[in-house]
């Protein structure tokens, strides 16, 4: 329950900001310097603190997380809000455990 709550907050825009956390966790750095590297590892510490996991068990095709968390990936927060419950779920897990490992990356090349 609770991580389905923390990632219904990733499509909510915060009081006096404009974009929804999806937005503001979806790109990363774009400049190799000291301050790009902070928030790079920022960035990571964010999506490592949703603890969002797939389970091992659960026998998904990599191919179809992919997929979802490319979707999410181009989508507006609007749309992916707009999805039926079952459908926005996974495409946030999906997108939450592959940008863990995009950001990590960005994090050691930034």
């Amino acid at each position: 329950m609770q991580q389905r709550d923390q990632l219904q907050r990733l499509l909510l825009v915060p009081e006096g900001a404009r974009v929804s956390l999806l937005d503001q966790i979806r790109s990363g750095p774009t400049r190799i310097s000291g301050p790009a590297i902070r928030a790079a590892i920022d960035r990571l510490n964010a999506v490592r603190a949703l603890g969002i996991t797939v389970p091992m068990k659960a026998h998904i095709p990599s191919s179809r997380i992919a997929s979802l968390a490319r979707f999410a990936n181009r989508a507006k927060a609007q749309a992916i809000s707009r999805m039926p419950a079952a459908r926005r779920l996974a495409t946030l897990v999906a997108f939450v455990h592959c940008l863990e490992a995009t950001a990590q990356a960005s994090s050691c090349t930034a």
